[in-house]
């Protein structure tokens, strides 16, 4: 049967207080790379104070004095966390000062010993709040000399000494970075853009829209590509589809973050009502049975009229017979989907208990006729190649563009069918579309 034969009825206001919500990943992916050049900018090569003779603390009249450099940052990014590591390279001098003379004590890193090596880490956490802010909180840790300074009639170790500038500069320039994360408005102005798409009708096929219908985001896990931030957050909505007119969907402001309370669930399920009139479901009928003839021992009659009506639970068919019978008898059966054909069929037709009775007055050789079984091959309604075309009509639209750097990807993995219904004028089959799909933003940078 094509589908303009059926009523297709989309009906999303009850469709959406029956069927379970669906989960859509949202991978927003932020670039760190400026924020991490910005870092190598921030934290001084060098620090302040280099080579000048600066007095010891609690030491009388000593004094010492350093070079240091370091070398570029090294940033990693792991989840939510950037760890940063340098190598310093440092030698130092101690002296006492005699008049406006100072005449060196001891050194190390000098001459032909070169100069000795540290290091100075860091690690840095992102968090998201509510309100869509990333915050970026930044620790520093003690310096590591792979070969302290020790300067023999000082009887301590002053390597930290030297160290602890350069911890201090870093730490400062570091600072820099939480500010500028704090400052940016990335993550919100990515998820405005990707809320403000997830409520558009996406028209998957000519005359058929996809309303993914957003209720809700929450946090997702954190992960990494390389020096890029992957933010997964899950839009709870409950989609679906629409024949016709493009709807209107009144637009709604980014709601807050709620927070992550479990694993990530992707799934996509959308319920789908296709409605069979009885009006068609007898016209159907009709072309199949009326002027029919049956040859009987007793007789012969025809079929002048045929109908299809609900009552309960069950399809009554009405026929009207003229010949060896005359009358209308009526026959009920179950409506059930065969998944196999594909049709919508009456399991155990069989006469009413009225049209029992009636039947009586002519005998059983009414009841052996043929009449019983040719309803039943001619009561089936093709409706699969309506559910399958719908389906493959949004599996089409789910992988595509749907807006400059806005890009929808899914897949149906089945179309799962529920019990047909006996509604007041129509029988209505329901199918559910199951699968998985995210919306993912592309453009690199902030």
């Amino acid at each position: 049967m094509r589908l303009p034969a059926l009523t297709a009825a989309l009906l999303a206001s009850t469709l959406l207080a029956q069927a379970p919500p669906s989960h859509i990943a949202l991978p927003i992916r932020i670039n760190l790379d400026p924020i991490f050049q910005a870092a190598e900018r921030n934290v001084p090569k060098v620090p302040a104070g280099i080579e000048t003779w600066t007095p010891l603390p609690n030491s009388g009249t000593k004094v010492f004095r350093f070079n240091l450099y370091r070398d570029p940052l090294t940033l990693r990014l792991n989840s939510n966390r950037v760890t940063v590591r340098t190598a310093v390279h440092y030698w130092m001098e101690v002296g006492i000062r005699m008049g406006s003379l100072i005449k060196s004590m001891g050194s190390c890193g000098l001459g032909p010993e070169g100069f000795r090596h540290a290091w100075l880490g860091a690690q840095a956490d992102f968090g998201i709040t509510p309100q869509w802010g990333v915050d970026l909180k930044v620790t520093t840790f003690d310096p590591m000399a792979s070969n302290a300074c020790t300067i023999t009639f000082l009887g301590y170790d002053i390597t930290n000494q030297v160290l602890a500038g350069m911890k201090d500069a870093m730490g400062r320039g570091l600072q820099g970075m939480e500010q500028q994360v704090r400052d940016s408005a990335m993550l919100r102005h990515k998820a405005e853009e990707v809320w403000r798409m997830a409520q558009q009708p996406i028209e998957v096929s000519p005359g058929v829209f996809l309303v993914l219908n957003p209720e809700q985001l929450r946090l997702g896990p954190w992960s990494s590509e390389g020096h890029t931030l992957v933010v997964t957050p899950e839009i709870q909505a409950r989609p679906f589809l629409q024949l016709g007119t493009r709807p209107e969907i009144a637009p709604r402001p980014l709601p807050d973050l709620a927070p992550m309370n479990g694993p990530l669930s992707p799934t996509f399920r959308i319920q789908v009502d296709a409605d069979l009139g009885y009006r068609e479901a007898t016209e159907q009928l009709r072309r199949q049975m009326v002027g029919k003839v049956f040859e009987t021992d007793k007789g012969r009659f025809e079929i002048l009229d045929a109908s299809v009506r609900g009552q309960g639970a069950q399809a009554i068919l009405e026929v009207e017979l003229k010949g060896k019978v005359n009358g209308r008898l009526a026959l009920a059966g179950t409506p059930t989907f065969n998944l196999q054909k594909g049709t919508l069929e009456l399991l155990d037709l069989d006469y009413t208990l009225e049209s029992r009775s009636w039947i009586t007055k002519f005998g059983e050789w009414l009841f052996r006729s043929t009449l019983r079984k040719a309803l039943a091959e001619k009561s089936n309604w093709f409706l699969q190649k309506n559910f399958q075309d719908l389906k493959a009509q949004v599996q089409g639209g789910m992988n595509r563009e749907i807006a400059p750097g806005v890009v929808l990807k899914g897949q149906l993995d089945q179309l799962a069918l529920g019990q047909p219904q006996i509604l007041s004028d129509r029988f209505r089959v329901q199918a559910f579309l199951e699968g998985r799909i995210q919306v993912s933003l592309t453009p690199p940078g902030l």
